[in-house]
């Protein structure tokens, strides 16, 4: 198996990924690339404000592109990815996953001393090929909402994995942890991918 990630930060945009052959010219500090087990570590950009409290308040919107190839058919790979129960019994900080119905999950994020809590919805589904996940979080101290796009594509007895996260962080959640998205959506995309390769990988 191999990862291979690219990172774009900048604050309150989105622009398209250059990873995915968008023409976008990355802000100030660009873009940050990183390989195999490396973080991803890109500058952080933010909106904030001081709210008179002493804390800052602010929004993040950051995006985070890889892909590795993992010695599975790509039906396998997708039963496993889009099966929360196995998915998040091996998601670096998920805990506590349950199905709500066939469209949502709920579960628990463990992350820098952070527990938030969590629901997933499949916002599509086109099997063994493409599947698209949203993944909403809060408490009082802020929001977290992602939207995680999986592409799969044979490749010869394996199967080539793209993946594509667009992150947005409100309030102290942004301030926080902001800056240490990129090496927690790496960690649970390489833990995953990983899992998949233990388990389901072809001989």
């Amino acid at each position: 198996m191999y990862v291979h990630v690219f990172a774009w930060v900048n604050a309150g945009r989105s622009p398209t990924s250059p990873y995915w052959g968008g023409t976008a010219v990355p802000p100030a500090g660009g873009l940050g690339t990183a390989g195999a087990h490396d973080a991803a570590t890109p500058e952080m950009g933010h909106n904030g404000f001081s709210d008179g409290t002493g804390y800052m308040k602010g929004d993040q919107a950051m995006e985070y592109s890889g892909q590795g190839r993992v010695a599975a058919t790509p039906q396998a790979v997708w039963d496993f990815l889009t099966d929360p129960n196995r998915y998040g019994a091996c998601a670096d900080g998920f805990k506590n996953v349950k199905v709500v119905d066939d469209r949502r999950f709920t579960f628990e994020l463990h992350a820098y001393g952070q527990r938030l809590k969590c629901e997933g919805t499949w916002l599509e589904r086109d099997a063994p090929r493409r599947a698209v996940m949203q993944i909403q979080g809060g408490d009082f101290f802020g929001k977290a909402k992602l939207v995680n796009t999986v592409e799969l594509e044979p490749d010869g007895d394996g199967t080539l994995v793209r993946w594509h996260a667009d992150v947005n962080l409100s309030g102290v959640i942004a301030m926080v942890v902001g800056d240490r998205i990129g090496p927690m959506v790496e960690r649970i995309n390489q833990s995953v991918l990983a899992c998949v390769e233990r388990e389901v990988a072809t001989g």
